[in-house]
């Protein structure tokens, strides 16, 4: 049996404004932890993970801040490329509750995906903004 060439995504490069900040995040609010750090010129990042998840957090010198239309799911959808990231939970109601309880912001309540035959999304904000969205898988 031959190993498939593509074996899913790796992980997802998300752009910070503060890596410190933005790792106590994600270590905090959705219980990552940081798998390692490293630099290259003009850069400082950190890989954190959980059940499979990766991101590398980068904060690079002279990096834009993100477009305002980022912040809002519709106009974040009007801007071409990759516009978010979606977190898989078997549980939405209790995933929004523990949530909510650390003070994460909840843009758009949980709703169930038109023709999914009921899967629910929510979307929250990252401790700079990011839109993240929850993802609740039907079954």
């Amino acid at each position: 049996m031959t190993t498939p060439l593509i074996q899913g995504i790796d992980h997802v490069g998300v752009v910070v404004q503060g890596l410190e900040a933005s790792v106590d995040w994600y270590v905090e609010k959705l219980g990552f932890r940081v798998l390692h750090r490293f630099a290259f010129p003009g850069a400082t990042a950190a890989f954190v993970g959980r059940d499979g998840l990766r991101l590398e957090l980068l904060q690079v010198e002279g990096a834009a801040l993100p477009l305002p239309e980022r912040r809002e799911r519709m106009g974040n959808l009007r801007l071409g490329g990759i516009n978010h990231f979606a977190i898989g939970v078997a549980d939405m109601a209790a995933m929004i509750a523990n949530l909510e309880a650390k003070g994460v912001e909840i843009v758009s309540p949980p709703a169930e995906v038109p023709g999914s035959g009921g899967e629910l999304y929510a979307f929250i904000r990252d401790g700079e903004g990011m839109l993240i969205e929850i993802y609740q898988r039907a079954g």
